[in-house]
């Protein structure tokens, strides 16, 4: 499944959850219905609660997911209860905490990067949100969310120019003759 958002991991850096809402923006290549979102947590203890959101770009709340109390470093997964249809737009791709919990950022990510921070008291996603606390450059974080593209019931046929014809589950070559 495709994703959008940053999908690596950096030991740079990374910011508490304690009552923030933290993340960086993110653009999918395709409409379709996302599905999870996945962050990169460092320092979560068993029984401390977090969830994940979408934020649109006018800063209103697309969904959120689940509550996981699991704890552990790494990658985790937070699944949508009720999985949202995304457009080719930007989202901003946030995760939330109660307690002490952290998630990982580059900070060498480049000027086009940022990172977006909103205080809010968890559990409740603010919606939609005034403006963004924080909205620094160059700080990426570790932070996506996987889609199912939509339109995924016909075969799409494409013309590349250059011999090959494109349809949806890879390419063939064309044999073109001279008549």
């Amino acid at each position: 499944m495709p994703t959008f958002g940053y999908t690596s991991y950096v030991d740079d850096d990374n910011i508490l959850l304690i009552n923030q809402i933290a993340g960086s923006p993110a653009t999918p290549e395709s409409e379709g219905t996302a599905q999870s979102i996945t962050a990169c947590m460092l320092g979560w203890s068993a029984g401390e609660e977090v969830k994940c959101a979408l934020y649109d770009s006018d800063r209103n709340l697309v969904a959120e997911t689940e509550e996981l109390t699991t704890g552990g470093n790494g990658w985790k997964t937070f699944n949508f209860d009720s999985p949202p249809s995304i457009t080719i737009s930007e989202y901003t791709i946030v995760a939330f905490g109660d307690d002490m919990t952290s998630i990982e950022m580059d900070t060498s990510a480049g000027s086009e990067h940022y990172l977006r921070l909103e205080t809010s008291t968890y559990p409740t996603f603010e919606d939609p949100i005034s403006s963004w606390d924080t909205n620094a450059s160059n700080v990426r974080v570790s932070i996506y969310c996987t889609y199912t593209e939509s339109g995924g019931g016909g075969t799409t046929l494409g013309f590349q120019g250059d011999g090959r014809l494109n349809f949806s589950g890879g390419s063939k070559e064309l044999q073109f003759m001279t008549v």
